[in-house]
């Protein structure tokens, strides 16, 4: 079984794409060439979760298909893009929690201008998460069998997230995800 992501509009070369896959009962994921591993997450009840990252050159396809590795019944998956990070070094800290709060440890930036994205992760597909304070709305979730919701948040000048706490629709066990992104240079 597979699952393939369109990149969304606006992406184009030195975009940096975010997908955040969840599965039932702990599938590995394997992506396309070009994809790094930025967080993996398998032991919350009956999902797992994999956050990867791909900076967009002239010759990525505009649809992106990842593999499961073994038995599987559902998938759920978000793709995002974004612009003005840095291609060479775009991930400056991430985190992974396993949570039935769905609250995120703390990660920071290094730098001005960076970005926080919080991906979270469901077995239950009727869950969607509410935008923590702050956050851009971003999707949220409600997909079908497993569900997947992704926010984000503007970091105009270096230093921690803090804990992030999104509230659910369902009380369940999953992954909280928090990415800090760097700027591209100024």
């Amino acid at each position: 079984p597979n699952i393939t992501l369109t990149a969304p509009s606006g992406t184009g070369n030195g975009s940096l794409l975010i997908a955040a896959i969840t599965t039932n009962y702990h599938a590995d994921v394997k992506p396309p060439n070009g994809w790094t591993l930025v967080e993996d997450g398998k032991t919350a009840g009956n999902c797992g979760s994999q956050t990867f990252s791909h900076v967009v050159t002239a010759s990525s396809p505009n649809s992106h298909t990842f593999l499961f590795q073994n038995e599987l019944t559902h998938a759920s998956a978000v793709i995002t893009t974004f612009q003005n990070v840095d291609p060479k070094d775009p991930i400056d800290a991430s985190s992974q929690t396993v949570t039935n709060g769905y609250t995120a440890n703390a990660v920071s930036t290094s730098a001005d201008n960076g970005l926080f994205v919080l991906a979270l992760s469901s077995g239950n597909s009727a869950n969607t998460w509410s935008a923590p304070s702050g956050w851009s709305p971003g999707y949220h979730g409600g997909q079908s069998a497993t569900s997947t919701g992704i926010f984000t948040r503007a970091q105009p000048n270096a230093g921690s997230s803090g804990n992030v706490t999104s509230i659910a629709s369902v009380g369940d066990m999953g992954h909280a995800h928090l990415i800090a992104l760097r700027a591209a240079c100024q």
